[in-house]
């Protein structure tokens, strides 16, 4: 569906409000791995280890209805160790041959509609029986309950971090479980809450961007689809007016114009008829001098 109100708000969701989503969640996902992973480097008052500090949601996965093979996605989870490879977009992975050992795969971004590189999946099958084996790619990974029973395209939808911003919550809610201490400097010392405040500044997100510079992209690429859709918008009322008058010069009737039109045809049609009688009368007299 292209056109219409419906249509507007269809590609507005498709091209601005799933990607800004996207790109919230991503930050989400990077800030609560990062900080959990430098938090688990500390102790708190007690001297233990520290654990997470927040919880998120993981990834979500949907199978076609209409798949051939009855394989099923049992897990979906963030790869902590390729986070850096995490995207703020969804794939599509579908099943290209399930004959071949290993299965092969070919996993598609939705939002450019590229499709990953074989170096950058990852297949796994611990146990050399197709049970629960895994398939990892942009900072994600797939549990298979049976990857025997995978048929030529299958095909799942994968969302990795749409709605990871929603399930952000904090984990810990006794202050004194806050690891803020180094772990060789004793619980008495503020080492570990420099390392997390550090955090601000690291490349987190995507390996490239800081939170704070992930943000401000996002923030300013909304900004500049605002402006295009207003440009739109008043270009579109623009010509809405022109055609609205186009149609209204070829089929509105206005009363009084065309009671002088009537009149002035009117005058016409009595100036023709003087004509035509003066004629008349002229030819009659040259007669009348012949004979």
């Amino acid at each position: 569906m292209t056109g219409g109100s419906l249509g507007g708000l269809m590609s507005f969701r498709a091209e601005t409000l799933d990607k800004a989503q996207n790109q919230i969640g991503q930050m989400a996902v990077s800030l609560a791995t990062a900080f959990n992973a430098q938090h688990a480097e500390g102790v708190d008052l007690q001297g233990e280890a520290g654990g997470d500090f927040f919880s998120i949601g993981q990834p979500r996965t949907y199978a076609a209805a209409d798949n051939p093979g009855g394989a099923e996605i049992t897990q979906a989870s963030f790869d902590s160790e390729n986070i850096d490879r995490l995207r703020a977009s969804d794939y599509t992975v579908r099943v290209t041959d399930s004959e071949s050992d290993p299965p092969a795969f070919e996993v598609r971004r939705r939002d450019t509609g590229q499709v990953l590189d074989a170096a950058e999946v990852t297949f796994n099958d611990p146990g050399n029986d197709g049970s629960d084996a895994t398939l990892s790619f942009g900072g994600v990974t797939l549990t298979f309950d049976d990857t025997g029973k995978l048929a030529d395209h299958d095909s799942f939808e994968v969302q990795p971090v749409r709605n990871a911003a929603g399930s952000l919550e904090r984990a810990i809610g006794d202050p004194e479980r806050i690891a803020a201490a180094g772990a060789s400097g004793g619980s008495g010392n503020n080492e570990n809450a420099l390392a997390m405040q550090d955090l601000q500044g690291a490349a987190l997100v995507g390996g490239s961007a800081s939170l704070s510079g992930a943000y401000g992209a996002m923030v300013s690429d909304v900004g500049n689809r605002t402006n295009v859709v207003q440009v739109n918008l008043e270009a579109r009322q623009s010509l809405t007016e022109q055609l609205e008058a186009t149609q209204q010069s070829a089929s509105g009737v206005n009363l009084d114009e065309e009671a002088a039109n009537l009149i002035r045809y009117q005058q016409y049609y009595q100036a023709n008829a003087k004509v035509i009688e003066a004629g008349k009368t002229m030819i009659d007299t040259i007669l009348g001098l012949r004979a």
